[in-house]
């Protein structure tokens, strides 16, 4: 069994015993709660702390405990 890893996604309180995961699970598993829409993924992630980019959503992420993430989105913005 692997040990639990705390970290957040755009502040948002997660936890996983799968590492590493895809850009594309951490976002999908933060989902709502973490105003992602998880049926356009099309975001990237940045990790808060050190900057790092992952700009795909198959790139592999090796979440380390208290890691910060940033879903930022990078689609067309709908207008009202």
């Amino acid at each position: 069994m692997h040990e639990k890893v705390h970290y957040q996604v755009n502040g948002e309180e997660q936890i996983t015993t799968q590492n590493p995961l895809s850009a594309e699970d951490i976002m999908r598993r933060a989902g709502a709660s973490a105003a992602i829409d998880v049926d356009h993924l099309d975001s990237y992630l940045l990790e808060h702390v050190d900057g790092t980019k992952y700009e795909r959503i198959i790139d592999t992420v090796a979440i380390r405990e208290g890691d910060k993430f940033i879903a930022i989105h990078q689609g067309a913005t709908p207008v009202a």
